[in-house]
């Protein structure tokens, strides 16, 4: 899977979240109550307060997700290089 394969899922998801709080939206392009990173916002605090509820490391799951992100477009980088 690609970094660009991951992130179309990523918007997939994010489309998802902003329907739920617009209902009047199709996706996240459409949405008109806020910026996109308000929602990202909105949808990392909803995430957070998930966790929470079922006993699960926010924290720790946020810090292995950089450290994967960062391995992610390192690995995609080195296969650009000649």
């Amino acid at each position: 899977m690609t970094n660009k394969e991951r992130a179309q899922d990523a918007a997939t998801a994010m489309d998802a979240f902003v329907t739920t709080q617009e209902p009047r939206a199709r996706d996240l392009e459409s949405a008109i109550s806020q910026s996109p990173q308000e929602f990202l916002v909105d949808l990392l605090t909803d995430l957070r307060h998930w966790a929470s509820e079922n006993g699960l490391d926010y924290d720790g799951a946020d810090g292995a997700a950089g450290r994967h992100f960062r391995s992610e477009h390192a690995q995609e980088n080195e296969k650009e290089q000649p």
